[in-house]
């Protein structure tokens, strides 16, 4: 444990996580999300009511409407 603590992921309520998706480090993803298959997330804050592409750093979030 160089350099300070250990950090893990705060994932809210009700999001859905797709096939080979990874959220790591101090990320914090909100509620009612939706993480597309194969995306990387590290490091990063997702807003509530957010859908997300791609790999850090080059994540696509797109707001889910309702």
């Amino acid at each position: 444990m160089r350099g300070g603590g250990i950090n893990y992921p705060v994932i809210g309520e009700n999001v859905i996580m797709y096939s080979n998706s990874k959220i790591l480090g101090k990320s914090h993803i909100g509620n009612n999300c939706v993480i597309a298959a194969n995306c990387y997330i590290k490091d990063f804050d997702i807003p509530s009511d957010s859908m997300v592409f791609g790999q850090f750093p080059n994540l696509i979030i797109k707001p889910i409407k309702k």
